[in-house]
Order: C-alpha cells, then structure tokens, then sequence
C-alpha cells in the first residue's frame, strides 16, 4: 500500500457559505452538515488524501505508483467526510490529468455539497468537465443534512440498476463491535440505506475518530455485513487515536463473525460449503485502513475470506 499519509497541522476550506465575511464579526454556521463541516477537518483532509493516493482509480491487485483508470462511476453519499473525499479526489485529477489522459467519471449523489463541489470543478476547469459528470438523485432537499430525503427519493434509489465503481459513504456514529452505523436525523436513514446497499465493486466508509465515541448512539442505518452482501471489498477509513488498539481489536472480532478467512492461495473448505456455512462463493475483503499522525502509526489490515451464514435481514 506504500506510506501512510499522516496528519497534518494544515485545516481544509469549509463551505463556503458557513464562514463569515472578512472584518464581520464571528457567526456560528448555518444548519447542521455546515457546523459538522467545521469540526475533525484535519482527519477528513488526512483520510480523503490518503485515498487518493493509495486508492483512487487504482487497478484490481496494482500498485498505485502504475498506470490508474481513467473511467469509472461514484456514489458520494451525503455528509461532510465524503464531500471532502470528493473534492479532494477532483483535485487529484485535475494535478495528474496531464500524465494519465482524459478522465471519464460518472457521479450519481443525492447530496447538494457534492452537486456544488461537481459544479464548481466544471466551472473552473472546462476542459476536464467529463471528470465531473453529475446524476443528480431527486426528491426534497433537506437543508440541515444537504441531501434528498424522503419516499421519493429512498424508491428512485432503490430502483437504480448502476453498478458503481466505488461508494463513498460516512455516518454519524460507528460500533466497530457489532459493524453497525448510524445516523443522527431520522429522515436520512431512509436515503442513506438505500445508497449503501447499492452493488459496488469497492465500498468505502469514511469516519474520523469522534464516530466511535458515540457509538449507541443515532438512529439505525445499516451494517458492514449488509454492505458485504453487494460488493467485493469494504474498507474503513479513520484516523490513528487513543482509541486503536480497541478499534483495531474489534476490527478482527468483527470480521471473524462475518467471515470464513482462508490464505490467499487456500482453497475453500468444502466441508464449511457443504455445511451451508458459506453464504456465496465469491471473496470478499474487509479492510481497516487507519491514516497514521505524529504521535501514533497507521495501520492497514486486509482480511479475506467467504461470508457466513446470517439470519441478518436480506438489504432492504
């Protein structure tokens, strides 16, 4: 995976409408996602680099110092953690558009910082607008968590055939123990779920280090073993904190309920498939990616294997 990027002293631009005029006296942002945007913007800075440069457009089982892929379809959730993966990402092809070409890039969203941020990159930077491609999912905008929320736009979702490339998702608390996220305004889950549970090749969920500090908190969305059921691989994004040890230790409990891990060159044991012990055959990789900081290391594990059987609820 090459060198983990670690944390740096430098703090990234938050949206533009939430920051007072020069000479203004101090305001407070407007709405919830705005004052959200304002808080751990050196984690998410941290974590939306990292993956640019270690997973973004990266080929299957390919260095990311070799060529990447020039086309590919996103799903960006709402929430600040992907809107700064995504504006970092758009940053990063428009630095290495002059060595890999024209970039082709689909981004389907039900999220309006996302929208503006695709809007913004087209404006600015005409000659690269199909690397900023925008579906724009529909229903009523709730201005508090800048997204789309309700019936119509949970069924458009649900009724989307796009296998994506990659998903980008967040949450406003994470239990690494039992894998499940949740949300803090009832009216997202709806939305959020049904973005989740949409068939990627790789899933990413993003969360800085205060998401698992409240980790009962919220309403309900979904789990990493209901994420696993419509892709390959999930990887979680954070940043190195006091609480590591017990994220990453939780990390491997967590996994060893959900799969049955085999070497990379182990063939299945037929006798857990002829159980019925495997879910399906296809592999999965469930991946912990913690960007390190100047007093704690990074660390990535990767672990491989075949889903169990569940009597978790089919992804509805």
């Amino acid at each position: 995976m090459g060198r983990l990027n670690e944390v740096g002293p430098k703090q990234s631009r938050i949206p533009q409408a939430s920051r007072p005029e020069d000479g203004a006296p101090e305001q407070f942002p407007i709405g919830w996602s705005a004052a959200r945007a304002t808080m751990y913007t050196d984690e998410k800075k941290a974590m939306a680099h990292h993956f640019c440069q270690h997973d973004l457009l990266v080929k299957h089982n390919q260095n990311p110092s070799n060529t990447r892929e020039t086309a590919a379809t996103f799903l960006a959730t709402a929430g600040t953690s992907p809107y700064m993966v995504v504006r970092e990402s758009l940053a990063w092809i428009k630095a290495n558009s002059s060595t890999y070409g024209q970039f082709a890039i689909m981004w389907y969203t039900p999220a309006s910082l996302v929208a503006a941020a695709l809007r913004d990159f087209r404006t600015e930077n005409h000659h690269l607008r199909s690397a900023a491609d925008l579906f724009l999912f529909p229903g009523r905008l709730n201005p508090d968590v800048e997204c789309v929320v309700g019936p119509t736009a949970v069924r458009f979702t649900k009724l989307r055939r796009t296998k994506f490339t990659y998903s980008l998702l967040g949450a406003y608390a994470f239990d690494m123990a039992s894998g499940k996220a949740s949300f803090h305004y009832p009216e997202e889950v709806g939305i959020q779920r049904a973005c989740a549970f949409l068939p990627a090749r790789h899933k990413f969920l993003f969360l800085d280090s205060s998401k698992f500090e409240k980790k009962e908190e919220g309403e309900p969305g979904y789990s990493i073993r209901q994420l696993l059921n419509e892709t390959s691989a999930v990887t979680i994004y954070t940043v190195a904190s006091a609480n590591s040890n017990t994220i990453a230790e939780d990390f491997h409990a967590l996994a060893e309920s959900i799969l049955i891990t085999t070497n990379e060159d182990e063939p299945i044991d037929r006798a857990a498939e002829e159980e019925g012990e495997l879910a399906r055959s296809p592999q999965r990789m469930f991946r912990l990616c913690v960007v390190g900081t100047k007093e704690r290391p990074a660390e990535n594990i990767a672990i491989r294997g075949y889903l169990r059987r569940h009597s978790e609820p089919r992804n509805t």
